[in-house]
């Protein structure tokens, strides 16, 4: 017996950052600013946040890293953006930094200064199609972002550029190490506290799963699909088949069938209804 099954595609690649020559793209709000907004306005001073943020990052690596290699990447990384800050080894300001030109009073970054660093921030509805672009060369580029994002990139990808074939995989190790993300204000702990046990049974329940989705269903992402106004598959449906994909179609089908049945009792019913009264109606008669 045989069977014919879809091909599965595999990166052969296991880490990023350790190939030479290697271009990842990152979102501007890589490292957790979410309420960051690029305009044409601060365009340039987001590039310097960005790289800011990395050289934090991988200054936080370098000391507090579990793997060895990764620690290894850290320092080259940070001797690399160490010259542009003018910062030393302990990121204590010793002298002016060679990101930008001081023109009077002002100073003004320099976009060029990063062309050749690795790692590139991007946002979506700007350099869309440099990324499309540096994509399908199929060379050693990747894009890295939230889970949610890059399956629905990869979707998009593959459904509207069928010269290659995209494949998602976990993120870099490299970027699994970074600092915990802490927001609000600590508090020593209150026995019995109302507010935390209705919290807890809030995110427990699932609640707040739901929300999420929801939000997301009524405010997508704004990312490569939304820029070129892509709307769906646009190959026919059977070329992408996989298990969840026939588990949807399935439950569709189900449900169709379920509102064809109601509407035939409804139907009956109604019927059932009528020729009573009509009986009704002649028997007084």
């Amino acid at each position: 017996m045989e069977m014919i099954v879809p091909t599965v595609y595999k990166s052969p690649w296991t880490g990023l950052l350790e190939f030479e020559g290697i271009r990842i793209f990152m979102p501007f709000t890589f490292f957790g600013e979410e309420n960051l907004e690029l305009d044409s306005g601060d365009y340039l001073d987001g590039y310097l946040f960005f790289y800011y943020q990395l050289l934090d990052f991988t200054h936080h690596i370098r000391f507090n890293g579990q793997q060895t290699n990764d620690k290894k990447i850290a320092t080259k990384l940070f001797k690399r953006l160490q010259v542009h800050f003018g910062v030393d080894d302990n990121m204590n300001n010793v002298r002016n930094g060679t990101s930008g030109t001081t023109v009077g009073d002002l100073q003004y970054y320099n976009r060029t200064t990063w062309e050749d660093f690795p790692i590139q921030p991007v946002l979506y509805n700007a350099d869309g199609v440099k990324v499309i672009k540096s994509l399908q060369t199929c060379g050693k580029v990747a894009l890295m972002d939230t889970k949610e994002n890059i399956a629905e990139i990869t979707n998009f990808l593959n459904d509207y550029h069928q010269t290659a074939m995209y494949v998602k995989v976990d993120g870099e190790s490299f970027f699994t190490e970074r600092k915990p993300d802490v927001r609000g204000w600590g508090m020593p702990p209150i026995r019995s506290d109302y507010v935390e046990k209705r919290l807890k049974r809030l995110i427990s329940s699932g609640i707040v799963t739901h929300l999420k989705a929801m939000y997301k269903m009524w405010r997508p992402p704004k990312l490569l699909g939304y820029y070129a106004n892509w709307t769906g598959p646009r190959v026919k449906p059977v070329s992408r088949l996989d298990f969840s994909s026939k588990v949807t179609t399935g439950f569709y089908i189900s449900g169709c069938c379920l509102i064809v049945c109601i509407f035939v009792l409804i139907v009956e019913f109604v019927k059932d209804k009528y020729y009573k009264m009509h009986n009704l109606v002649n028997l007084y008669n």
